[in-house]
């Protein structure tokens, strides 16, 4: 089963894109994780609502006040690992949109480099698209724009730059009972997770884009 782990904040106005991909995905043995980060608008109703015929579905962690992504994403893979399912995790944004084989092209990606690193930490990720608000695209490739190379994936070369945009990331279990949870002097959930990999397991990369990264005023990182 993979999971999807989602930290929403006043996220009402991408969200229906976001989830409409989601059930486009044409592999379907996913479950959505979400928790609201202290939103003031109706992110979570919207979430609810949508799997309204599918609550089986849906898992909804406790939400509170406002705990920042790191934080927040630490309580997401916790409920993740407490699950009897929890085979793999992908990290999502509430404001991209991703292509229908996401999740089947990662997994595969995945799953052949299980048959070679049985019971090592596995983490694979991919390229993006770059968007406008709009998700007019930008550039075709995330990496082009960041001129940014993703065979270095070294810790020497991590320890400067992220090689691994987390909304593009599977994980296995191996490594989320390594990496997390993710410790307050870390910058980013997936920079870490890009580190432990690198030092303890295997960065398997998918040289396609297989989401649409939306770039707007209120990104958290977003492409630089």
């Amino acid at each position: 089963m993979v999971l999807i782990v989602l930290s929403t904040y006043n996220g009402a106005v991408y969200l229906p894109e976001f989830l409409h991909s989601l059930q486009q995905q044409s592999h379907t043995k996913w479950k959505l994780l979400v928790r609201d980060d202290g939103s003031d608008d109706e992110s979570l109703q919207i979430i609810e609502d949508f799997f309204h015929d599918n609550a089986r579905q849906l898992y909804v962690v406790a939400s509170g006040a406002n705990i920042g992504v790191k934080a927040s994403f630490n309580k997401l893979v916790a409920a993740a690992l407490d699950m009897s399912e929890c085979q793999y995790v992908m990290f999502a944004d509430q404001d991209d949109v991703w292509k229908s084989d996401k999740i089947s092209q990662t997994l595969s990606v995945m799953k052949r480099l299980e048959q070679e690193y049985v019971t090592v930490p596995l983490l694979v990720h991919t390229d993006l698209h770059v968007t406008d608000e709009q998700l007019n695209i930008i550039d075709t490739s995330l990496w082009h724009y960041e001129n940014n190379n993703p065979d270095k994936d070294a810790l020497r070369y991590l320890l400067y730059q992220n090689i691994a945009t987390g909304c593009s990331m599977m994980l296995n279990k191996n490594l989320l009972e390594l990496a997390f949870p993710v410790p307050e002097e870390a910058i980013m959930h997936d920079w870490w997770c890009s580190m432990v990999a690198s030092t303890f397991g295997i960065i398997g990369t998918l040289h396609e884009a297989t989401l649409y990264y939306r770039q707007h005023d209120i990104n958290t990182i977003g492409a630089k």
